[in-house]
């Protein structure tokens, strides 16, 4: 069983995936496996893998597409590591990645080590002023902190931070005994339709602390693959309608929201309802239709349909909002 697992699930998405997978082959640490497991059988994938000449490579198809978190939970049971990470096909791993992540395992035992990702914007991102731009946030870069894990989704479940602290497998080495204990209990490890936020959830449910890296050793790349900015972060609608279409089945589409932590706050509902209805922490709905308002109000505008949903959310769950929502403003007479 090799070290560490980096697996890059994917879908005819081969202008992105070279440069992702050349960050994994380029990790000076020879005891890896690096996955990609394809959900489809797109000819520029099989080129793009067919030219690569690393032992430590291995490409799985799944034939027939299948949905994201079908595509996540084969990949996982494919990867061969005592622990694992996972990568879009438009991120990248740093080079040392996994050299850093082995000294810091061996000194300290941890089922979780995790990182704040920097984050680049691709070329051809949906929103241009932020295109060709990385950002990277460093706090004390020599140092691993111990953090509780339960604090940590108390605070994501009450939405007083943001779900991205959360351990992900997205952002995370995570060891194959957890997985197996998630598995155990849930009888699978991806649970939902979006397997970054919810592989976070369950990390931390089932685990004490995890190890925080105060350097990043990986970088999330958005560009136009990228699925959750093409759903939630562009005003091409055509653009989340692809993007709706590729990653999930066709009886859930319908049911995705055009607001980020609407969606966030249903997917972190789900994995409540599965693993523990009766036990803290509590979805706090009040703090969620309030930051999907905020977030509406945000750079791109709150559109009617989005506002509309947020009115609806509100409705089921018996939350008043109204006073939130700034009325639309009446132009006078001569005020145009």
């Amino acid at each position: 069983m090799p070290k560490f697992s980096i697996v890059i699930p994917t879908h005819a998405r081969a202008d992105t995936l070279i440069h992702a997978l050349g960050t994994a082959t380029y990790q000076d640490y020879d005891d890896l496996d690096i996955l990609v497991h394809e959900s489809g059988d797109d000819a520029e994938t099989a080129r793009v893998l067919a030219a690569v000449a690393d032992r430590r490579v291995r490409h799985i198809k799944t034939v027939e597409p299948v949905s994201m978190t079908e595509n996540w939970e084969r990949s996982l049971a494919c990867a061969t590591g005592e622990y694992v990470t996972f990568i879009g096909d438009d991120d990248g791993m740093l080079p040392d990645a996994c050299t850093t992540a082995a000294r810091i395992l061996d000194r300290n035992s941890a089922d979780l080590l995790s990182w704040r990702p920097a984050c680049y914007f691709w070329p051809a991102y949906c929103n241009a002023p932020l295109r060709n731009r990385l950002l990277l946030y460093l706090h004390r870069p020599d140092t691993v902190e111990e953090v509780s894990s339960r604090v940590t989704l108390e605070l994501v479940y009450r939405f007083r931070s943001d779900y991205s602290v959360l351990p992900m497998i997205y952002n995370s080495f995570v060891s194959r005994a957890l997985v197996r204990r998630v598995q155990a209990e849930a009888g699978c490890y991806f649970i939902g339709s979006a397997p970054d936020v919810t592989s976070g959830i369950v990390n931390a449910l089932f685990s004490e602390t995890f190890l925080l890296s105060g350097r990043p050793l990986s970088s999330s790349g958005l560009s136009h693959n990228s699925t959750g900015h093409r759903m939630f972060f562009s005003n091409d609608d055509s653009l989340r309608r692809d993007a709706t279409a590729q990653a999930f089945p066709a009886n859930d589409r319908e049911a995705v929201y055009r607001n980020l932590q609407l969606f966030v706050g249903e997917e972190m509902r789900k994995v409540k309802e599965r693993l523990f209805p009766n036990q803290a922490p509590s979805l706090h709905y009040r703090n969620m239709l309030w930051s999907a308002l905020q977030s509406a109000h945000g750079s791109f505008g709150a559109s009617p349909a989005t506002i509309g949903e947020i009115r609806s959310a509100a409705l089921r769950w018996g939350v008043a909002i109204e006073d939130w929502i700034e009325p639309p403003q009446v132009v006078g007479p001569g005020e145009e």
